[in-house]
């Protein structure tokens, strides 16, 4: 009996302990917001202390829908921004411009990156995509040059590289094929030859057809090179224990963080672009005929004309990538840490249009992805296609709704370099190729979501 009794009094205490805890929460935060005149955020929770939320992120993200799942749950909850419970721990999510400004300029100095350090240090070292404070500062000071108009602007320095891209399609004689790794592996080309000033050549690899062959298993000569990286990797083992102190990699490491950029960027726009240029036809055969127009194709093409300059003043190519990153942007979510209690300007009240409260510590998730497809930014067809609506009045002034490169202090310093290369490989492929027709059968696409946005399944498409 006495067992019985002290079992059903330790729930009864623990359920009073849990109340206490919870009364006293929420006290304080309805005192902190009569302090900082802001609102509580609305809070959408659920029984399971966000684990339930946690199990949902991941399984529609193995499944290529984790943009998707965010944006329709807040679509369906009627709000720009919320409070949930991940597990355990409280994030706010929003897609409110006025919100979004806060965090990456306004207020900048009020979030941080908060755990991005400790999880990418090991992999990207201290660089700007890691740091805050003064290592940002000077991380990004060391890098600004590298990406000033004199170099971004040598357009002529990427004609090697979108030869061997257009050698590669034309291998395929107008066959079905994934142009994704095709361009991940020209702007790793590139992008090393920009950077560092020597080229990685993996297109010539892929040319050559070294590597794993369809249906053949692995030949001699890739064996051979497998053979010889691993003794060079047992000899610099060897090199790394004897100079003990002496250790390079972390140059590698902060190499990594602006070739990260360079490559998938830049990579990850194109393959969007000719996904959709490749279900929508009629914009591909009007944006060629714009580009022999001015630059001309085939016998007539004289690339001495495809400039910096020439590339910034083609309103319909800008109205084309502008499109593709407002429906698919390089990075569709980001999140930035609050360093002390603060205030964002939107989201509180009956309306959702007054100050809310952030306390000290907690993530600030943004959906990119989802401010994009806002339709009252973008109108009633925002879910579609449509380079057009860039030549409207209604988005010359647009502002923080469009974010394709971020904004504030931290805007992408490559958002230049990444633009131009874009421009440049597609005037190119579309000099040379008549045709474009896809082989994709699901509409929208599973979406990839790591550092940057990919096809989960490529971009199948022929081109001849």
């Amino acid at each position: 009996m006495f067992t019985q009794f002290w079992s059903q009094s330790w729930y009864i205490q623990m359920f009073t302990v849990w109340m206490v805890i919870l009364v006293i929460s929420r006290l304080k935060r309805y005192v902190l917001c009569k302090i900082y005149r802001a609102e509580s955020v609305p809070r959408r929770g659920d029984w399971s202390f966000g684990f339930r939320f946690l199990y949902e992120t991941i399984k529609e993200g193995q499944q290529g829908n984790y943009q998707e799942f965010i944006r329709q749950k807040m679509a369906g909850l009627k709000l720009h921004t919320a409070s949930f419970k991940l597990a355990g721990k409280e994030i706010i999510i929003t897609q409110n411009p006025e919100n979004i400004k806060a965090l990456l300029a306004t207020q900048f100095n009020d979030f941080i990156l908060g755990s991005r350090h400790k999880c990418f240090h090991i992999t990207l070292g201290d660089g700007i995509f890691t740091l805050d404070g003064d290592g940002w500062k000077h991380s990004r000071g060391l890098l600004r040059p590298q990406f000033s108009k004199d170099q971004v602007g040598h357009v002529k320095s990427l004609e090697p590289f979108t030869r061997l891209l257009i050698d590669c399609i034309s291998k395929t004689k107008g066959s079905s094929f994934d142009i994704q790794p095709l361009f991940y592996k020209f702007t790793v080309d590139s992008g090393t030859d920009f950077l560092f000033g020597e080229s990685c050549d993996s297109l010539v690899d892929h040319l050559s057809d070294s590597g794993i062959k369809h249906g053949s298993g692995i030949d001699g000569e890739t064996k051979k090179k497998f053979a010889q990286a691993f003794d060079y990797t047992q000899y610099m083992l060897h090199l790394r224990l004897n100079l003990q102190s002496l250790y390079w990699l972390g140059y590698t490491r902060k190499c990594l963080n602006i070739l990260l950029a360079a490559r998938d960027t830049t990579a990850g726009l194109l393959s969007f672009t000719f996904y959709l240029l490749s279900r929508n036809p009629h914009v591909y055969h009007k944006l060629r005929e714009d580009i022999l127009e001015s630059f001309g194709g085939g016998e007539d093409c004289d690339i001495s004309r495809i400039t910096f300059e020439s590339l910034k003043k083609f309103s319909y190519l800008k109205w084309v990538l502008n499109e593709v990153l407002r429906m698919y942007p390089s990075v569709p979510r980001n999140f930035r840490v609050s360093n002390k209690n603060t205030t964002l300007p939107r989201g509180g009240g009956p309306q959702h249009s007054s100050p809310i409260f952030v306390e000290k510590g907690t993530p600030v998730f943004y959906s990119v992805y989802s401010l994009h497809r806002e339709e009252v930014y973008f109108g009633k067809d925002a879910h579609l296609f449509r380079p057009e609506r860039w030549g409207e009045a209604s988005l010359r002034q647009i502002g923080w709704a469009f974010l394709p490169f971020n904004g504030g202090p931290r805007i992408c310093l490559g958002q230049q370099f990444a633009l131009t290369t874009a421009s440049y490989v597609i005037v190119r492929l579309l000099q040379t190729f008549k045709e474009i027709q896809s082989f994709d059968d699901k509409f929208p696409p599973r979406l990839k979501k790591h550092l940057t946005m990919s096809l989960m399944d490529g971009a199948n498409i022929s081109l001849s």
